[in-house]
């Protein structure tokens, strides 16, 4: 797996990435975009437009973002509206319920503890990278990286200390915020209550759980569209010194109004998780073993990389799991 450093400007950021996978982004768009055509209904005239809806709404949450992908373009070699399209992919009808697993762990020797798999198409493995960015007035930060999209869609860790991994719910996407863009800028957020406070603020298009951590607090939230749940937001913060909080794909504490598509390997996931909520080894070593373990939670073709986030020591740890990636990779601030 590349580790891309890149630091200026938006723009010069995205370029130096674009540059750096600019193969992958071509073979992951050959896959993609056909894939997206016939999910959406829609043809690239028609989902062009449906993405630059969600770039102008992800533009009112921070600035940069078209700069960023103009970036990227340049650097791959690509038009801009193709960048796009790779962007906001998961918003053009995506549906595929076979996505993240996460635990967050209180810890008295290491503080906070994250472990994360990311789990998406298969398209992307043995293509992600670890990304090193300092924009512009931004905070520097660390996070796994899809190719030709924007920062921070994975798990991410920033140098004060915030931490945020995504676990995408079982609903189709609806017109709203740009998630991605909302998660990039808590990604790059200054403190762990601004962070909170740009995720609980509106409604995603997409339904999704997000932890959010610092060296000692943990945040559990789901953000639901209007529609979908009972209510737009359930936040939990009260977790127990040595206990820990895990979620997959399923809404554990807002209630469902729009039916979940069903997810067998969702429930399994949940099943081998829950015990560790009580009686876990959370020594990063130990949830590394545990994310990494087939089938059930890693699953082939589908886990692109086991992420471990320790906010407190400023360390993320990166195991990807394509065919070239033999190497668990740390950074450190």
């Amino acid at each position: 797996m590349k580790t891309i450093k890149a630091a200026g400007s938006w723009r010069e950021c995205g370029r130096v990435v674009g540059e750096a996978t600019r193969e992958d982004i071509r073979a992951v768009a050959e896959q993609l975009l056909p894939d997206r055509i016939k999910a959406s209904g829609l043809d690239p005239a028609g989902m062009i437009s449906v993405a630059r809806q969600y770039l102008q709404a992800g533009e009112s949450e921070i600035a940069g973002l078209t700069e960023y992908l103009e970036g990227l373009a340049s650097g791959a070699g690509l038009a801009f509206d193709d960048i796009l399209l790779t962007a906001a992919e998961e918003e053009l009808g995506a549906w595929n319920v076979e996505r993240c697993s996460s635990l967050a762990a209180s810890t008295q020797d290491y503080g906070v503890v994250l472990a994360h798999n990311e789990d998406y198409d298969p398209w992307y493995l043995g293509r992600m990278s670890l990304l090193d960015l300092k924009l512009d007035g931004q905070s520097r930060v660390f996070c796994l990286g899809y190719p030709g999209q924007l920062p921070c869609v994975g798990p991410s860790l920033n140098e004060v200390g915030v931490a945020v991994t995504n676990n995408a719910l079982t609903f189709r996407s609806r017109p709203g915020a740009w998630a991605r863009a909302r998660q990039l800028r808590a990604g790059l957020a200054p403190s762990l209550t601004a962070a909170v406070s740009v995720l609980e603020s509106g409604h995603d298009g997409l339904a999704n759980h997000f932890f959010v951590c610092d060296a000692e607090k943990i945040y559990s939230l789901e953000v639901a569209p209007v529609g979908v749940a009972d209510a737009t937001l359930s936040e939990h913060s009260d977790i127990k010194l040595g206990r820990a909080w895990t979620h997959v794909n399923h809404l554990r504490n807002l209630k469902a109004v729009e039916t979940e598509r069903p997810s067998a390997s969702s429930l399994l996931r949940a099943q081998a998780l829950r015990p560790l909520e009580a009686c876990g080894d959370f020594r990063p070593e130990a949830l590394l073993a545990v994310f990494s373990e087939p089938p059930v939670l890693k699953r082939p073709d589908l886990t692109l990389a086991t992420v471990i986030i320790q906010p407190k020591l400023g360390a993320f740890w990166c195991q990807g799991w394509g065919p070239d990636d033999h190497e668990l990779i740390k950074l450190k601030f």
